[in-house]
């Protein structure tokens, strides 16, 4: 998740995004996405204060991505949809583009801002604190061996 925060926040840094910021603000959707569910398998092992800072900064990010996500599908299919039409007849669609686009201006700036308190903030304190109190386990010997 954190290995596409540096794409992400200059992807969004841009008014239109780029294919590039796109695609790095959809891997750290995913990527969120995958660490709430290891939360959740680890929770009998992780210290319960920890987890739940992690989670809620995890929930809080994997919102804020989703919105401007699916505002990005958006874009992006009304676009196909404009580009298949007439002249006259994109217009109508041009103009939904530019509604969604403002929309999405609006959520950019959130996000931004609370990427920018997930880098800064006590996250990657909290998240270390959270792999070092986990119990290490003894290797496994190879089978036949």
């Amino acid at each position: 998740m954190m290995d596409n925060l540096p794409a992400t926040v200059e992807g969004l840094r841009l008014s239109h995004p780029s294919p590039e910021g796109v695609l790095a603000l959809h891997d750290m959707r995913v990527g969120s996405r995958r660490l709430r569910a290891a939360l959740e398998v680890f929770q009998g092992v992780l210290p319960a204060g920890v987890r739940r800072r992690i989670r809620k900064s995890v929930r809080d990010v994997t919102r804020g991505l989703g919105v401007v996500r699916d505002l990005d599908v958006q874009i992006e299919a009304l676009r196909s949809i404009a580009d298949a039409l007439p002249e006259n007849e994109a217009y109508g669609v041009e103009r939904v583009i530019v509604r969604v686009s403002k929309q999405r201006e609006k959520f950019r700036h959130d996000l931004v801002d609370q990427l920018h308190g997930l880098d800064s903030g006590t996250f990657r304190t909290d998240f270390l604190e959270a792999m070092d109190s986990l119990p290490t386990c003894p290797p496994i010997a190879p089978e036949g061996g």
